[in-house]
């Protein structure tokens, strides 16, 4: 760990020294005598962590564009990072699964997974890495709502959409009910009549992370079918909301 934070340091000491001059992946990997893709994983997880905003910060380095450049490879830059704190509140309310998702390569990819309060996982995403298919999951259907109709339909026929949670195995019904998902905003596996949704003992309900309006990730929870009351409300479900606007609203600032 020592070793980590000391190359962490380094590498950003030799960045802010010309902050403004080109630095290569190849260049870091010298300076720490090591590989290249080490160099790239380290990189990663620097910008991902928000190790670049905090901990330059406090040392009074000046990255400039050098270090923000090479991690221009994640499309997620610090939406991990900043979105961590507010899902370990969620986590620590709900004491269920919460997910934060991304469409990569038409397949749903986990960004972060905590488990009740204690576990969390942060991954990358990868287009060749291990991932679920969005019209078997809640994130996935609400990631699908935000497309346009042709992605959507391309998607359907490459990854045999008529298979979905939704249970509806025509384009034009399942095209119509995501606009309805789009529009409120949210997915909720209990308005779904399948058989399997119907008598599952945990909801799954999925919120759009939105920067400058539009929806770049999906923030998912499994809520205990219990904790709804006769109105449909639950402790859970309005923290699970809360939490998508705060992480939309950190991404503004």
């Amino acid at each position: 760990m020592i070793q980590v934070i000391e190359r962490f340091h380094r590498i950003l000491e030799h960045l802010s020294a010309a902050p403004d001059r080109p630095c290569q992946l190849g260049e870091l990997a010298e300076l720490l005598n090591i590989s290249a893709p080490a160099a790239a994983n380290i990189v990663r997880a620097m910008t991902e962590l928000g190790y670049v905003r905090a901990l330059g910060r406090r040392r009074g380095y000046l990255p400039g564009p050098a270090l923000y450049a090479l991690g221009r490879g994640n499309p997620y830059l610090y939406l991990s990072s900043i979105a961590r704190p507010e899902i370990e509140r969620l986590a620590a309310c709900c004491r269920e699964l919460v997910v934060l998702v991304c469409e990569c390569g038409g397949k749903r990819s986990e960004l972060l997974r905590m488990a009740g309060a204690t576990e969390i996982t942060i991954r990358q995403p990868h287009p060749h890495g291990t991932f679920y298919n969005l019209f078997r999951c809640g994130t996935g259907i609400l990631l699908l709502a935000y497309m346009d109709e042709p992605r959507q339909r391309q998607l359907w026929e490459y990854w045999h959409g008529e298979d979905n949670i939704l249970n509806l195995n025509e384009f034009n019904l399942f095209q119509a009910r995501c606009r309805e998902i789009a529009a409120a905003g949210m997915f909720c596996s209990g308005d779904e009549p399948p058989p399997a949704v119907s008598g599952a003992q945990r909801i799954s309900i999925a919120f759009p992370i939105l920067q400058s309006g539009v929806p770049i990730a999906a923030l998912g929870v499994l809520v205990p079918r219990k904790e709804f009351d006769s109105a449909g409300d639950s402790p859970a479900f309005a923290a699970a909301r809360q939490c998508a606007l705060n992480i939309g609203n950190l991404l503004e600032q």
